[in-house]
């Protein structure tokens, strides 16, 4: 009997050493499943480029607004505004149309003729009279409409797509003499808004100087710690396909190097570089991640 009990004890200590190993087994296992050491996470192509693309471009483009607007009289005290209402963008030229082309009247640039003037959200047209020093834009009171456009740029970078960033002109007349009624009141038109969206040299100068702290910018545009990436900007003019007119780098700091025997994923695309006064040119885009 004795006997029998010494051997019933001595089978238990195999099967509870049996048992502590087996659990300790997929201990081990589910910890290299979970945590994985030494292993890291492999990203797909399209998941680097959607991250960079987003976010650079939320960080870098721009959009300008062209705002058409007309005076079918506009002379002596009248005083013709145009505003932007929200105080979102501010104005950098406007032009009047004459013989056939819209003309620089005043920019930031410093042209300004005399009864014009900035004053950032808003511009102001002093009319005058059609025979002095106005009458570039003035009319007589039967004088066919003045046809101006203005220029507006977002005075903050903001995402283009931001619906409560957008900008609100108005157009309107008034008479500097109170006691007088304005002759271009129901003549002054707001027209034709059109926009234009790029990537701004402004917002692309920001995000290289950021770039001098490589891995702080990709922490803050969520890349993946073990994943790297680079951008290179060129103009593209006159003739892209032109040797004897290479392109002309404008944007290559965030620019890491590949090492060597990694899979380097490359995306090109043709896109368009502007500034506050809606000059355009045409540039090339090259993103490369590893």
């Amino acid at each position: 009997m004795v006997l029998q009990k010494k051997l019933w004890k001595k089978g238990g200590i195999h099967v509870d050493w049996a048992i502590s190993m087996g659990l300790f087994l997929v201990y081990v296992i589910l910890l290299f499943i979970i945590l994985k050491p030494g292993s890291y996470a492999i990203h797909k192509p399209e998941s680097l480029f959607t991250i960079i693309e987003n976010t650079f471009n939320n960080n870098t483009q721009i959009s300008i607004r062209e705002v058409l607007f007309s005076a079918g009289a506009c002379h002596d005290d009248d005083v013709i505004k145009l505003e932007e209402n929200k105080r979102n963008y501010r104005f950098s030229e406007i032009k009047i149309f004459k013989s056939g082309t819209f003309t620089v009247l005043a920019n930031d640039r410093g042209q300004n003729e005399v009864g014009i003037s900035f004053g950032g959200s808003d511009i102001t047209i002093n009319c005058g009279n059609a025979d002095d020093k106005y009458e570039k834009w003035s009319t007589n009171p039967n004088g066919k409409p003045r046809l101006f456009l203005a220029t507006a740029y977002p005075k903050d970078l903001r995402n283009y797509e931001d619906v409560d960033y957008s900008p609100q002109f108005i157009a309107s007349c008034s008479v500097k003499d109170p006691n007088k009624k304005p002759t271009c009141d129901l003549t002054t038109k707001l027209g034709t808004i059109t926009e234009y969206t790029g990537y701004y040299q402004e917002y692309l100068e920001k995000i290289a100087d950021k770039a001098n702290n490589f891995e702080q910018l990709k922490k803050d545009w969520g890349f993946p710690e073990n994943s790297y990436f680079r951008i290179n900007i060129k103009r593209t003019y006159p003739n892209p396909d032109d040797d004897t007119n290479p392109n002309i780098e404008i944007f290559d700091r965030l620019n890491p190097e590949a090492p060597e025997g990694v899979n380097v994923f490359i995306k090109e695309f043709d896109a368009v570089l502007l500034n506050k006064h809606n000059e355009r040119e045409k540039i090339k885009i090259n993103i490369l991640a590893w």
